[in-house]
């Protein structure tokens, strides 16, 4: 298991119902009967339309696979995937349309994520004149559709937000093996295909990075941005107050290195072990929390120009320059000087 993948798999898995809300319309389009879907998700009919719900990554899951038996359709998560539209990804599809160029729209993926459900990371992996944008993520293990569904959906985005509907990738990768028809996924991607791989990936020329969107807002994505930041602080909010209490903590006093856990559980006066158990029964642990507050303290420093990247690593209690560029990296699929510079 990746380092990604044991960090995922730390946190509760859930799925905004967004994403279920695309099942469920493409059924509907073939006049089938949803009800029993929603009534193993333990949904009705109003709860699709609240924006903050959220389903357990097994019930997702479940979902399609009850929804393959349905529609007796064996390439669900490619058709559903390549319709997609920004509102299936609420504020963050509208971000990411209001950006200046690709790069920009794919950083800002890659820092809101979260909007979208905890179910897995994407990181984007630049060398040369080839990125990846990929997807670690155990449902797509779990589920073939949710792995196709994934990625048909980002090439269909990203083709739409270009106005390009010819940018194909280089290729594609599945961490499921290979059905025996792959004339939908050929159909779709026009490009080589590649199963049974480590993780779900795009791979695309690096020149498109730099492409102008067609829908491009300064306004607009200045005004989603603070939307977006507002609702990250939310779900940060939405934590247990032992998790705040702790990211509280260690916030303040990461400019002087990271603190130990028995640090931070003798000024909350408690155990150490206490502590631990605390965080497990809310589905984290402590090495987690640090590593969220960093990187999300990182990504507020970077849009600072007042802040030197050596100043920041300071502030993040990295005590080498390095490793602060590792874990950005990391955290972001790039150095922090070319995030910096919109990823171009």
């Amino acid at each position: 298991m990746s380092a990604d993948d044991r960090s995922a798999a730390a946190e509760p898995q859930v799925v905004f119902l967004a994403y279920a809300r695309g099942l469920i319309d493409q059924l509907r389009g073939q006049r089938l009967d949803v009800a029993p879907l929603l009534a193993l998700a333990g949904l009705d009919e109003a709860a699709l339309d609240e924006p903050g719900r959220t389903i357990p990554a097994e019930t997702y899951v479940q979902l399609w696979q009850q929804a393959e038996k349905l529609s007796g359709d064996t390439r669900l998560g490619l058709h559903v995937g390549e319709v997609v539209r920004p509102g299936k990804y609420g504020v963050l599809g509208y971000v990411m349309m209001s950006c200046e160029t690709l790069g920009e729209s794919l950083l800002r993926q890659l820092r809101y994520q979260d909007l979208v459900g905890k179910s897995g990371r994407s990181e984007l992996v630049q060398g040369g004149d080839r990125c990846e944008l990929r997807w670690h993520s155990q449902m797509a293990r779990a589920s073939p559709h949710v792995g196709e569904e994934h990625v048909a959906s980002w090439v269909a985005f990203a083709r739409w937000i270009l106005g390009a509907p010819g940018r194909d990738p280089i290729e594609v990768q599945f961490e499921h093996p290979a059905p025996a028809d792959t004339s939908e996924h050929q159909r779709l991607f026009r490009c080589p295909l590649r199963f049974g791989q480590p993780h779900t990936a795009v791979a695309f020329e690096a020149g498109l990075l730099k492409l102008p969107l067609r829908d491009k807002n300064p306004e607009m994505r200045s005004l989603m941005d603070r939307h977006a930041e507002m609702l990250l602080a939310q779900q940060v909010q939405g934590e247990t107050e032992i998790e705040q209490e702790i990211r509280e903590a260690i916030a303040r006093q990461l400019a002087d290195g990271v603190p130990p856990i028995e640090v931070v559980a003798a000024q909350l006066k408690v155990q150490p072990r206490t502590l631990q158990r605390r965080l497990s029964q809310a589905g984290s642990n402590y090495k987690d929390l640090v590593d969220d507050v960093r990187r999300r303290q990182a990504l507020r420093y970077i849009e600072d120009p007042r802040l030197n990247l050596p100043e920041i690593a300071f502030l993040l209690g990295f005590s080498e320059q390095s490793s602060f560029q590792r874990a950005f990296k990391r955290w972001t699929g790039m150095p922090p000087g070319q995030y910096r510079e919109g990823g171009t």
